[in-house]
């Protein structure tokens, strides 16, 4: 776990109470985070990240990602189906069924009751009851699907496997097909507004989109490093972080990046912004 406090200038270690690989971190607020990963795997903070203590899964499949609709109620999916739900932030966390035992990789909410998770297989379910019930939508697709960004309340793209980018105008009852120009793994997404999103992926690969998602291109990253997760503080400055503990910093929207030194070789899987 690295820490910054001067918007990703210089970077601190941070020890953690785990030796699993941690695949994803979520800030809830300025003080509480939580971290999941391998093995079942879920660490939470309560003081900004100074200290992290271990909570239990109940499971030892993989945890791949961790969503709060409030500061009290979270979910979090993982392998096989796998859906974890909290109702005292974090303290806690209880099996919940998903309707799939497809591998699902990501979660998000555009409100307090409207959500949608995506993973192996094309796989994307959706809720209207705050993650109580979920059920299968049709995204046309088989590829993996990695990530979820949000560009409106009603619009919204999937990118995954194959540089693979699916967008919808009606919250997810129906999809279509955006090129992308690339044929890498797509790993994460960030919508700036309703107009700009930034996508990462394998082997250096960012695209950027200025028109909500319908057209893609290809920006500089030098780096041939896996590019798995980016956060931004505000409209202009970002961080994107990636394999051999690379991470990348832009001041201008996301339109060029630079890298920052670091004394970390590990690969870093996900950033967040509290």
């Amino acid at each position: 776990i690295l820490q910054s406090k001067n918007f990703g200038v210089s970077w601190t270690k941070i020890a953690a109470s785990s030796e699993n690989t941690l695949m994803a971190v979520t800030a809830m607020d300025p003080d509480n985070a939580t971290a999941v990963g391998n093995n079942g795997t879920i660490l939470r903070t309560s003081d900004a990240g100074a200290t992290w203590l271990t909570q239990l899964s109940a499971t030892t499949r993989p945890l791949f990602r961790s969503r709060f609709l409030r500061s009290d109620t979270g979910i979090i999916v993982g392998d096989y189906g796998l859906m974890l739900k909290t109702s005292n932030g974090g303290v806690t966390w209880n099996k919940h069924p998903s309707g799939t035992i497809n591998h699902l990789r990501d979660i998000a909410f555009w409100d307090n009751d409207n959500g949608i998770a995506v993973g192996a297989m094309g796989t994307i379910i959706a809720t209207t009851d705050g993650g109580i019930t979920w059920g299968l939508q049709e995204s046309g697709n088989a590829s993996w699907l990695n990530a979820v960004g949000l560009l409106t309340k009603s619009s919204f793209i999937v990118i995954g496997g194959d540089g693979t980018i699916l967008r919808t105008a009606n919250k997810g009852k129906n999809w279509t097909v955006q090129t992308s120009g690339t044929t890498k793994e797509l790993f994460d997404a960030y919508c700036i507004d309703s107009l700009n999103t930034i996508v990462v992926g394998a082997e250096g690969t960012i695209l950027q989109s200025r028109d909500g998602g319908f057209k893609w291109t290809s920006l500089a990253s030098q780096t041939t490093n896996d590019l798995r997760s980016i956060q931004f503080f505000d409209e202009n400055r970002g961080l994107i972080v990636g394999a051999g503990g690379i991470i990348l910093r832009s001041a201008d929207g996301g339109s060029t990046w630079t890298k920052i030194d670091t004394d970390f070789p590990l690969s870093l899987f996900s950033i967040t912004i509290n």
